[in-house]
């Protein structure tokens, strides 16, 4: 027994010295093969004066274009209110300031930490309530006007908003107006993104409120400070324009200025305000500051 277990343990003894000895070659450093990605594409040096005609051409291609309309400023009418007068006619809407007192009240936990917050905006005939049930929960806020539950998406129209404004809204009281329109009446409320930061600063949210029909209708606006209502062509129904989002454009140099058309229809919906052909108003086009003025390059005007 003893010559045979001697044999097993010198062939183990062998196999493992085999192996330290193949551990200990190194691996010859002309035998590793870098790996290159062939889909990647050299990137060409940057050529600022190439770069600086082609910018060169977009713009004087871009002001090339001659405008349909050039609204200018001349004395106390702005390009702008010039451009809103030929879109729409704003002297069917009256306009009545109507200022409301905003009383805010809290509910509170036993470490007088508060849990909800309710925002009540008292003026005549009306009075609206805004609800956020949870502070410490991201949520839609609860809106009432004359006591009546505005359910969002149902009796608010948020066709031309994001979600976000269920979540986010906080009405200006000073801001708060009456609209006459056509022997009827609507409620106009604007409002803002509470607890905003950055961009989101510049948002401001509109309702038109419907107090026959009980339903509303919302806006969200970017970088613009009201919403012009009036009446657009033939229509019977509450017209307003909707801006694209009015900010710098750093190729062309300009702001663009670009508007659709719609109504709040007598279902208390949003519906495009179009023309007898069937196409919908608009206008397209930029301001440029000297001189002060809006220069359209495409519209449909009533």
């Amino acid at each position: 027994m003893l010559p045979f277990f001697m044999l097993i343990f010198s062939i183990f003894s062998c196999s493992r010295k085999d192996n330290k000895q193949q551990e200990k070659v190194p691996a010859a450093i002309d035998s590793i093969i870098p790996l290159f990605d062939t889909s990647i594409v050299p990137s060409n040096p940057y050529d600022h004066d190439a770069d600086s005609i082609y910018i060169q051409r977009q713009r004087d291609s871009f002001y090339s274009i001659k405008p349909e309309y050039v609204f200018t400023t001349t004395g106390n009418i702005s390009s702008f209110d010039k451009l809103t007068a030929a879109a729409m006619d704003t002297s069917k809407a009256i306009t009545v300031n109507h200022g409301f007192t905003l009383v805010e009240s809290y509910t509170y936990n036993k470490d007088s930490m508060p849990l909800s917050k309710t925002a009540t905006y008292s003026g005549r005939n009306y009075t609206i309530k805004v609800v956020t049930k949870d502070l410490e929960d991201y949520q839609q806020k609860q809106i009432f006007i004359n006591d009546k539950r505005m359910i969002w998406g149902r009796d608010i129209d948020l066709s031309l908003t994001r979600s976000d404004i269920s979540y986010a809204i906080a009405l200006s009281p000073e801001d708060c107006k009456l609209i006459r329109f056509r022997g009827k009446e609507f409620l106009y409320l604007q409002g803002y993104i509470e607890k905003c930061n950055g961009k989101g600063c510049n948002v401001n949210y509109y309702l038109l409120y419907d107090p026959v029909l009980r339903k509303a209708i919302a806006v969200e606006q970017y970088m613009s400070r009201q919403l012009n209502v009036g009446k657009f062509g033939t229509n019977s129904q509450l017209g307003f324009l909707v801006f694209d989002n009015y900010d710098q454009n750093y190729l062309y140099q300009c702001f663009p200025v670009a508007a659709k058309a719609y109504l709040f229809s007598e279902n208390g919906k949003i519906i495009p305000a179009k023309n007898k052909q069937g196409k919908q108003y608009y206008f397209d086009g930029y301001v440029i500051a000297n001189p002060d003025s809006i220069r359209i390059i495409k519209a449909n005007f009533p």
